[in-house]
Formats: structure tokens, C-alpha cells, sequence
């Protein structure tokens, strides 16, 4: 159903218009300006905690929408349509695992790193193993997150480029120029309450090219028809086969790890769940992500209906009006609404605060873990806070300036969001199973995390790497897609359209090699598949090495799962003692006291320091008013 003055119709692209502009140019403005206006408020302030941690005195609903602009990059925002358009609707399913991820992060992962009131989430690991420990997984974070800054760097200036004809590596620069500005001058508080400017930019964006979409092809029975029609509306997938490129079964659990991966873990969701003045504050953020979620998964979903409706009967890839699956949503907003001011603008806009709010937030921890696991112990003890703070302010501009470099190098990326998957796959899966291994297996010694990290990013490097070599694209093809709608192309695009081939060619004899059925593996379970090698190669070699003894563990560093999880909780207390596998006791209050927290606006304001003197005082009036618990707690971490 396109319109008569459309791309496919013209083979023109429409260009952004002069209020599209000024939405662009606001949108960067005003990040620059919330950046400075948080330098200028805190410039009598240089502590390091104030620059880092936000002196752990955020309200929950910044901090809610922080963790989401962080997560709801460009990437998704272009790639989620994308998906629909170009296979089906089953990617649905991964919002299965959103409140599961949400819970276990919240009652199982966050107390231990909350209650630790560390600034960087990989201290944990040096006081559970060593720091040797620590280096290794700093050094695998930092890798991951320089690639994966590059890749959302690169995903709104593609998304420019192909809609305003503005130069690519401009866009690049622009959107790196303005997160290392805002970033460096305010510190985590800036790019929080920045954040929150975004979310509301890439809000109205996304529910106004879903809504104008809609309307651009007839209405959502119109869409959902010639969806169904094309096949491509599927929810009951259910093969076993892990090769299988999406199944409700993949979608479902290795969803669950792969954003666990993020959440649990991953230093920039962490260092902002911290930020919380109470543990109570941050669970609550975290459980307001589950809807927020929610509704930019739907609304991309919303969207890639309406784009192949409007391109059901003429593929923009196939005649070459574009040459990238994630230009389709900005070619569908141009080509739909092109003739409407500001709306192009807008939607440009929200995909510019995806990028932006991930990339700073990205900015913000890499410095932090920098700083606090790396350089921190080789500084001279007399070092003041303000040249600490210039030290940060200076790594963030050598971060941004790698991360410009990589740019060049997953500029050949073709499917960016089964490319960030795919990395979150290979780095964050690792990391999580390095915490989980420590978190719930207490024999875990030095010697077990390190073979089972080492092991796990080898084999996942080789999986992944195996694919792009030996794996034809063919292996998982793309829903038909139709030319004969097409008025403009000829029977000589129509041939080179359905012959020419862009599969990557198979070596010879690939198909016999032994671990060739690895390479085949769906990207979408890399991360389950790494957190399980780290664990069985852990415990393997911790127990032939000499496995740690329990009762040596300080108790605070162990997850007390039998004491969280239904039904194990509701066990009687011998039973649950033996599952604690010989865990020594927390001889504080019980998990019922945690659960209290009081979230009124004045509790949470900006004004209210936070005080540890007052906060311990409190905590110890609530343990003399109660019987210890022979159980474990979340209340505190001890020495």
C-alpha cells in the first residue's frame, strides 16, 4: 500500500525538512545543556562518588528509566521492526523472560552488590576469588562494551544517513562529540536525569511512528491480514532444535540469560540499581521496567506490521532502494510520513537518545571500572578528588575516542540486532556465569573461575567465529519477500533480485567437520550455553584442584537461593540448613526486615545526604528490636 510519491514509487528518498531539524538540533542541545546544568550544581562538589555513584541518593523513577535508556538502544529500536518485517512476529516471546529477569535480578543478584556498596560490580569477585579474577573480567567488560558502544554508535548515523543523505561519519562524530561532552562535564547524575529527557523523546517517538504508521496502511486489520498472508504471523514455534534460528523455547530461556546478562551483572545496570539510596528503591526501578519494556517491544512490533504491510508487494532490499535490513524503519518513516512536519524529526530524535543514553551511560562505567579496578591502586594515597575526577574525565574521552576507531570495524555489520546479541552472547554470558559461579556454588575456588572464564569466551569465540566462516546466511533465510508490486523495475532487477545470492559460501567439506553443528547454533542461545561452561568447567577443576571449603566463606558472599526460592523457602529450617551446603549463618535480622523501605519523595530527595553513621545507628535499633535468624540476610555485607 505505498503511497503514489514514495521511494518505491519515485526511487527517491524523501529528505528532513526544516522543523525536522530543530527537533535534532534540540534534542542534542538539551543534553548538552542538562550535562552542564549538573556540572554547575555540583561544582562545589568533586567527590568521586558524587561524579560516579550520584552519592547512592537517586529516586527510584530516574533510576528506572536510566536502566531502560541504557538498555533500549538504537540498536533495538531499528532492529525489533526490522525483525518482524524480515521474518516474523515470534521475537515476541523474549518478553516472556523480562519479569524473570527483573525478579532474579532484584532478590538474587542486586542485595549482594547493593548491600557491598561498591562502586565497581567486579570488587565483588576479588573479595569471592582473588584479583587476578578481577582483571580478567574487567578486561572482558571493557572489551564488550567498546564493541557494543561502536555498534549503537553506528546504528543512529546509519539510520540518518540513509533518510537525510547527511554524511555517515558526521552523524558518527556528532553523536560522540555530544555523550563525551555531557558525560565528562556532569558525571552519572547528568547522564541519568539525561536519561530521563530521552526516554520521553524515544516514548513519543516510537508510539508515533507505530500510531501514523498504522494509519499511513489502513488501520491494524489491514496490516495484520497481508502479515498473515505472508506467513510471517507465528507464535508456536516450538522445536527442540537449537539450530533453529528463533523458538519460543530460545526466545524464552536464552532470552532470560541474555538479558540477565545485562541486568544482573553488567556494570552499567548495576552502578545504577547502586545509585539507589535503599536496596527496596532499586528493586522498585527494577521491577518498572518489566511494562516499560514491554511497551517498546510491542510498539517495535507494531511497527515492522505496518512496514510490511506498506512494502508487501515491493521489497525496498530486493530493488536496492536501500542495502541494509536496519535502514527499512527509517526508509518506512520517510516514505509514510515524510510529508509530515516534525514527525521524521522526531523519530530521528528517539533513535539519537537510544544511542545517546546507552553510549554515556556505557561511558560512565567503563571509566568508573577503569578507574576503581585498574588505576585506583597504583595512585599516590595524597591524589585529591578533583584530579581524580579530571583522571575520570580524561579516561572518558580516550574511551570515546577508541570507541570512534571500532566504529569503522562493525560498519560492515548487516543485522545489527542479532550482532549485539550475538556479542552480548560472548562477553556478557561469561561474565554472568563468573558471578554465578561464585554467587551459588561456595567450592568455587581461583583456579575453577579463572578455567571456567577462560574456557567459556574461547569456545564462544570460536562458535561465534565459526559461523561467520562456515555458515551460509542461507542456513536461516528470510520470509518471502515480493517484487510484483514494484512499477518501476524491470524484468533485469527482477532477475538479479530472485538469483543473486548474498549467502556467505561454505567451505569445502564444512558441513563434515565435527564441531560444525556448533557454528549452526541460533546467536539467541550463546549466553545460556556460556554461563553453563563456565559453571561445570568451574566446579571441575575447583574440586581437582582443591575445592574451597564452605564454612571458610565469609557468608555474605554466597546467595542464600534455598532461603529465596519457592518452595525451598517454605522448607523447614534443618532441611534448609543442609542446602546451605555447610555456609556459615548471618547472625543478623531475617529477610522479612530488608522488605521494608520507605519511598516518599522526601526520603529520596537531593537534599537529603546520605548519611552512614545515621543509616547504621537505624539498622542496628531494627536488630535489637528483633531475635537473630540463623538463616541468611540481605541486611548487610560483613567484614
Amino acid at each position: 500500500m505505498q503511497h503514489s510519491d514514495s521511494s518505491i514509487t519515485t526511487g527517491v528518498i524523501q529528505k528532513l525538512g526544516f522543523l525536522d531539524y530543530i527537533i535534532f538540533a534540540t534534542l542534542l542541545l538539551t543534553s548538552m545543556v542538562i550535562g552542564g546544568y549538573q556540572a554547575y550544581r555540583d561544582r562545589e562538589n568533586e567527590s568521586v562518588v558524587n561524579f560516579l555513584m550520584a552519592e547512592r541518593n537517586m529516586h527510584p523513577l530516574p533510576v528506572a528509566l536510566s536502566l531502560l535508556s541504557s538498555y533500549v538502544s538504537a540498536v533495538s529500536m531499528l532492529g525489533v521492526p526490522a525483525e518482524v518485517y524480515l521474518y516474523s512476529t515470534l521475537y515476541i516471546w523474549i518478553g516472556v523472560s523480562y519479569p524473570l529477569v527483573m525478579l532474579a535480578t532484584a532478590y538474587i543478584y542486586l542485595p549482594i552488590f547493593h548491600a557491598l556498596r561498591i562502586t565497581s560490580v567486579y570488587a565483588y569477585l576479588e573479595k569471592r576469588f582473588s584479583k587476578m579474577i578481577r582483571a580478567v573480567a574487567v578486561i572482558t567488560f571493557v572489551m564488550q562494551m567498546i564493541s557494543y558502544m561502536a555498534l549503537v554508535l553506528y546504528a543512529p548515523s546509519l539510520a540518518i544517513h540513509s533518510v537525510t543523505g547527511f554524511s555517515l561519519w558526521s552523524a558518527v562524530w556528532i553523536v560522540g562529540i555530544v555523550c563525551t561532552s555531557y558525560t565528562a562535564l556532569g558525571g552519572i547524575k547528568a547522564v541519568m536525569w539525561t536519561d530521563v529527557f530521552q526516554s520521553a523523546v524515544m516514548f513519543a517517538g516510537l508510539l508515533t511512528v507505530a500510531i501514523k504508521g498504522m494509519m499511513a496502511v489502513g488501520g491494524i486489520a489491514t496490516a495484520w491480514d497481508d502479515l498473515y498472508t505472508s506467513g510471517r504471523v507465528v507464535f508456536a514455534e516450538f522445536s527442540p532444535d537449537p539450530s533453529v534460528r528463533h523458538t519460543v523455547w530460545s526466545l524464552f530461556i536464552g532470552g532470560f540469560f541474555s538479558v540477565l546478562g545485562i541486568y544482573g551483572v553488567n556494570q552499567v545496570q548495576v552502578q545504577r540499581l547502586c545509585t539507589s539510596r535503599t536496596l527496596c528503591g532499586a528493586q522498585i526501578a527494577l521491577m518498572l521496567n518489566v511494562p516499560l519494556l514491554w511497551f517498546f517491544l510491542l510498539a517495535g512490533l507494531v511497527t515492522g506490521v505496518a512496514i510490511y504491510s506498506f512494502y508487501s508487494t515491493c521489497d525496498p532490499l530486493s530493488v536496492g532502494i536501500i542495502n541494509s535490513t536496519d535502514q527499512v524503519l527509517p526508509l518506512f518513516v520517510m516514505d509514510a510520513m515524510g510529508k509530515e512536519p516534525g514527525i521524521p524529526g522526531l523519530f530521528v530524535a528517539s533513535i539519537f537518545s537510544g544511542a545517546l543514553g546507552t553510549i554515556s551511560s556505557g561511558l560512565n562505567s567503563v571509566s568508573a571500572v577503569l578507574l576503581e579496578d585498574i588505576i585506583r591502586s597504583h595512585l599516590d594515597e595524597t591524589i585529591g578528588e578533583t584530579q581524580i575526577k579530571n583522571l575520570l574525565q580524561l579516561i572518558i574521552l580516550m574511551i570515546s575516542l577508541l570507541c570512534l576507531a571500532v566504529v569503522h570495524i562493525v560498519a560492515e555489520t548487516k543485522n545489527i540486532l542479532q550482532a549485539a546479541l550475538s556479542l552480548y552472547g560472548l562477553f556478557a554470558g561469561p561474565i554472568l556465569g563468573l558471578f554465578s559461579l561464585g554467587l551459588f556454588f561456595p567450592w568455587a575456588n581461583e583456579s575453577g573461575a579463572l578455567a571456567g572464564l577462560l574456557a567459556s569466551l574461547t569456545v564462544m569465540a570460536g562458535i561465534v567465529l565459526g559461523s561467520i566462516i562456515t555458515v551460509p546466511s542461507s542456513k536461516f533465510p528470510y520470509s518471502p519477500r515480493n517484487t510484483h508490486g514494484c512499477p518501476n523495475i524491470t524484468e533485469f532487477m527482477k532477475f538479479i533480485s530472485n538469483n543473486t545470492s548474498t549467502a556467505t559460501p561454505t567451505p569445502a567439506d564444512a558441513e563434515r567437520w565435527f564441531f560444525y553443528p556448533l557454528f549452526t547454533i541460533s546467536y539467541i542461545w550463546y549466553g545460556m550455553y556460556s554461563v553453563i561452561i563456565v559453571i561445570v568447567v568451574g566446579l571441575l577443576v575447583s574440586f581437582v584442584t582443591g575445592p574451597t571449603k564452605p564454612s571458610e566463606i565469609n557468608p555474605w558472599l554466597i546467595c542464600p537461593i534455598f532461603d529465596i526460592l519457592p518452595p525451598f523457602k517454605f522448607l523447614p529450617e534443618p532441611t534448609r540448613k543442609l542446602l546451605r551446603w555447610g555456609v556459615r549463618p548471618r547472625e543478623i535480622n531475617n529477610l522479612e526486615e530488608v522488605q521494608e523501605c520507605d519511598i516518599s519523595v522526601e526520603k529520596f530527595s537531593s537534599d537529603d545526604e546520605y548519611n552512614d553513621d545515621e543509616m547504621s545507628m537505624t539498622r542496628e535499633r531494627k536488630r535489637s528490636s528483633k531475635p537473630n535468624s540463623v538463616h541468611p540476610s540481605y541486611g548487610d555485607i560483613g567484614n
